[in-house]
């Protein structure tokens, strides 16, 4: 459900309905406060406004996402100097990522949805950053490397994967074989040492 939408009756009804399978009290409160202008800009900012617990909002994140899908951030994965980029495009003072991240790492077992933010960021700092970021990672890059029988061959493959659907889809493959080798100094030594010990 894209919570940038909420003006819309059939949105609306979608996240009352969401609401109420989820067991979230009052949810036309939670349609007032996040319906009226100005528009949701994205599911941090309907988290903000909606007044929602954290544990109420968890059990719905799954349900809502952003009005842009593409190219989100996880704030619970990011590192401080990504983070810093994306709040250097949003006129966000970059100072916030390095908060987030050492907030992230002292509150680790307490981050199980983009929630927390709201703890760190102020409101219209979360509305401007907002857009950019997610709680939840659906795509997964595979950098993979090896090598045959016998110390025999090599082969180095990334795929980019998708999990939105629920089952994986490769949506990308490519062959970094001519990339050269990608296991290391040690890792190499070690496979000749072994080839040299048969």
């Amino acid at each position: 459900m894209n919570v940038g939408d909420l003006g819309n009756p059939a949105q609306a009804a979608q996240l009352r309905s969401l609401l109420q399978n989820a067991g979230v009290a009052n949810p036309n409160l939670i349609l007032a406060r996040t319906t009226t202008p100005p528009s949701v800009t994205s599911v941090l900012e309907f988290y903000i406004r909606s007044g929602m617990s954290a544990d109420d909002f968890a059990k719905i994140e799954v349900g809502v996402r952003n009005p842009t899908v593409d190219g989100l951030l996880n704030v619970n994965t990011a590192s401080a100097s990504v983070l810093a980029c994306i709040f250097a495009g949003a006129g966000v003072d970059t100072n916030q990522a390095v908060s987030l991240v050492a907030y992230r790492q002292s509150q680790a077992s307490r981050l199980t949805s983009i929630a927390w933010v709201k703890g760190v960021l102020d409101a219209p700092t979360a509305r401007r950053a907002g857009p950019w970021l997610t709680g939840k990672t659906f795509q997964f890059t595979a950098d993979l490397a090896a090598v045959g029988h016998y110390g025999r061959g090599y082969r180095r493959v990334k795929y980019i994967f998708d999990t939105s659907d629920g089952a994986p889809k490769v949506l990308y493959r490519q062959d970094l074989t001519h990339m050269g080798w990608a296991l290391g100094k040690q890792a190499r030594d070690a496979l000749f040492l072994a080839k040299a010990l048969r």
